[in-house]
């Protein structure tokens, strides 16, 4: 997907900026896989969520903004810290750069994967695992933030 630098860190400020969903395939039958409850999954499966990007060097923050609320992820490439995820549930989560993609790892109650990454400059296509369920929203870039 991505042209930019394949498996260096010189490509994470590519990743700077807002985000808008544009497309979602699968995601209302992931979250149930993961056992989010009915009300949250109907919410989340019919919102379309803008992502906030800001990397400095290999701290990242992610900010997802819904309907509900914002939740932001404050991470350094490679250090394990503990997220409360979005349905409020606490894992251990590790954020990496490999291959020019941003790979988030979460083991908790479920093991979840997160893979995003650039297609193109101005879509950034993410797809959450678990187990053989996956999900994919594509965003496209709304506004460019520098660093």
């Amino acid at each position: 997907m991505t042209e930019f630098g394949e498996g260096k860190a010189g490509c994470a400020p590519l990743f700077n900026g807002i985000w808008k969903t544009i497309e979602s395939v699968g995601y209302e039958d992931f979250l149930k896989a993961v056992d989010v409850g009915i009300t949250w999954r109907v919410l989340s499966s019919g919102s379309k969520p803008s992502i906030e990007i800001s990397v400095d060097g290999d701290s990242w923050i992610l900010k997802t903004h819904t309907l509900l609320k914002t939740h932001e992820l404050k991470f350094t490439l490679g250090e394990e810290f503990l997220e409360t995820r979005l349905d409020g549930v606490r894992v251990k989560t590790t954020c990496t750069l490999e291959d020019g993609r941003l790979v988030q790892r979460s083991q908790g109650d479920k093991d979840i994967t997160i893979i995003r990454e650039l297609d193109g400059g101005d879509l950034l296509r993410t797809t959450f695992s678990y187990r053989d369920i996956t999900a994919t929203r594509v965003y496209k870039r709304s506004n460019r933030i520098t660093r």
